[in-house]
């Protein structure tokens, strides 16, 4: 389903100093859950992948023991209605955690929009 981008987190060992230092000293460092592929066995995760498939599994973080995020595809034919529109033939992932066991929450990407609903919170606007 070519509407939809893909966006992929991926590992740079060989950052710059530059951006080493802005990535540990900011507070995306500083949060619970939060990790550095890279370091004490954590890898880079997927947010979509590149090829969509209904059912495609894949793991979003893989931090053992801080964040082990995995979604899967389970719909691409969803409608959404948000304060910002109504939106046809939209995707949906549902999300779990090994960390907090029955735990699921579900977005809903939409074509040419991208994110538009993440559980409860929804799109209230847009340009364009």
């Amino acid at each position: 389903m070519s509407a939809f981008s893909a966006i992929a987190a991926v590992a740079d060992d060989d950052n710059d100093d530059d951006n080493e230092k802005f990535t540990k000293d900011s507070m995306l460092d500083e949060y619970d859950g939060s990790f550095l592929a890279g370091e004490d066995g954590a890898r880079a995760g997927i947010i979509m992948p590149g090829t969509v498939r209904l059912g495609a599994r894949y793991f979003q973080a893989l931090a053992p023991g801080v964040a082990l995020d995995r979604a899967e595809i389970d719909s691409l034919s969803v409608d959404v209605s948000t304060p910002a529109g109504n939106f046809k033939d939209c995707l949906r992932t549902k999300e779990t955690t090994t960390l907090e066991p029955g735990s699921v929450s579900t977005k809903k990407y939409c074509p040419g929009v991208g994110l538009v609903q993440d559980g409860d919170l929804r799109l209230v606007s847009r340009r364009g």
